[in-house]
């Protein structure tokens, strides 16, 4: 059974850090089972849960916006190529059974401490991983919209259930109902581009209740009476803020009905019991709707690309072809004396060729075991 991977995504300042500590926290502590965790953060100075993958091991991001004068986005995205490059080429997420070896994104020596348990016997043995953690920059274009935050997505979802987890500001989205929608809107734009199971959380439920959210989301008048209080800044009638605001909680309202919400606190750790639950929910849906169709792409794949070599294999058959020198005859003339002539010598190595079904060989060179090995044991 292969581990659920977490990918926490949301804006920055809505405590995706905060959420995936406590989440660790949770996981290892409460329910026993210590997470797997990858930190895509390249300008984080510091995080407060151990890091299995750390791409700040991979470059500097100092080094990088000095020497490329990038600024933090772009040093970001030149972070991230590199990682997804490494992400293509090892898969650092191992199956449940065990983590026997792992190497750094870098690249470089591998298997870090927490990377095993001590069961008793005096010797470390690699650690049982029923979920991984995937924390990603605070900036969301950088992971969500790039070239490579889609590879590193892509790449984890073709091998392991992923569920994508949307860190939502509960106190800044009360206050703003504009920010509260900017929310929704890039929460959809996520489902719909990655096709995988999306989880909101409303975090920092000890600050500010989720009620008001959750009652916008079911109530479409009450949303549109919360634009219309003294504290929305859009408040007034005529602002094209205030009309789109409008028109886009209708567009939303049936995004909600489908939508999996949960409100907790990482400060507290309340809610992260329902939490846990929803990912089980969410790896099930996975399994029904991304991983289905992920099957029937790649099962659709493999049929064209047998079907292409079936006609690659069925052209070259009706090419002049020497096998013992290797090469194709493009010659008008060759064509011409293969379809009229059962024998004649290649132009190249001139050597007595057959062209029995279309295929030159050299009658003295070829044996059963060749045949065999090229499966052309029924062209002859």
């Amino acid at each position: 059974m292969d581990p659920t991977v977490l990918i926490v995504v949301g804006m920055a300042g809505s405590g995706k850090t905060t959420f995936t500590q406590r989440l660790y926290s949770h996981a290892s502590y409460i329910q026993k089972r210590t997470p797997f965790v990858i930190n895509l953060d390249p300008a984080v100075l510091e995080v407060p849960f151990p890091c299995d993958v750390d791409i700040r091991d991979t470059l500097e991001y100092k080094d990088v916006m000095e020497s490329a004068r990038f600024d933090l986005v772009l040093e970001q995205l030149a972070s991230l190529s590199t990682a997804s490059t490494q992400v293509e080429k090892n898969n650092p997420i191992k199956g449940d059974v065990a983590i026997e070896e792992h190497k750094a994104v870098d690249g470089g020596d591998a298997i870090e401490k927490n990377h095993f348990e001590d069961d008793g016997s005096g010797y470390e043995n690699p650690r049982h991983v029923s979920l991984a953690i995937v924390d990603t920059p605070g900036q969301i274009e950088v992971f969500t919209w790039s070239a490579s935050g889609t590879i590193i997505t892509e790449s984890i979802a073709a091998n392991h259930p992923t569920v994508l987890v949307y860190v939502v500001d509960t106190p800044r989205c009360v206050s703003n109902p504009a920010t509260f929608m900017s929310n929704m809107l890039y929460a959809c734009s996520i489902l719909y581009k990655t096709r995988l199971p999306l989880l909101v959380v409303l975090n920092k439920t000890d600050e500010q209740s989720d009620a008001p959210i959750r009652e916008w989301m079911l109530d479409y008048e009450a949303f549109q009476d919360a634009l219309r209080h003294p504290s929305n800044v859009e408040r007034s009638s005529d602002s094209f803020m205030n009309s789109m605001l409008h028109s886009m909680s209708l567009v939303l309202e049936e995004f909600y009905s489908t939508l999996n919400v949960i409100g907790l606190s990482s400060y507290s750790g309340d809610g992260f019991d329902g939490f846990m639950d929803a990912v089980d929910r969410a790896k099930e849906e996975y399994f029904s709707g991304y991983r289905s169709i992920l099957d029937a792409r790649k099962a659709e794949q493999q049929l064209i690309n047998r079907m292409s070599k079936k006609r690659k294999i069925e052209q070259a058959l009706k090419r002049p072809w020497c096998w013992f020198c290797e090469r194709d005859f493009d010659d008008e003339k060759v064509l011409i004396l293969h379809q009229k002539a059962k024998h004649f010598k290649c132009p190249t190595c001139h050597r007595k060729l057959n062209t029995a079904q279309g295929m030159f060989v050299h009658m003295a060179q070829v044996h059963k075991e060749t045949i065999t090995k090229f499966g052309l044991k029924s062209f002859f």
